[in-house]
């Protein structure tokens, strides 16, 4: 990790690599995702914690409903 974080807010920002980290998938997922507007940059390689692991819950609940419907 790059640098300590004293809390996480709204505007947290983390790599793709702590962004994969923290969901448990690849940092070659998450680049897929950014692809695919899945996911929002807020610069090169940078995302928003709180937004990215939001939408990724979302990805997952939407995507798990689509399945059993």
């Amino acid at each position: 990790m790059s640098e300590a974080i004293d809390a996480i807010t709204e505007e947290t920002e983390v790599s793709t690599t702590e962004l994969a980290c923290v969901l448990g998938i690849t940092g070659r997922r998450i680049r897929q995702m950014a692809e695919d507007g899945q996911l929002q940059k807020v610069s090169k390689g940078r995302f928003l914690l709180a937004d990215s692991v939001q939408r990724y819950v979302c990805l997952l609940y939407t995507s798990d409903a689509a399945d059993e419907g």
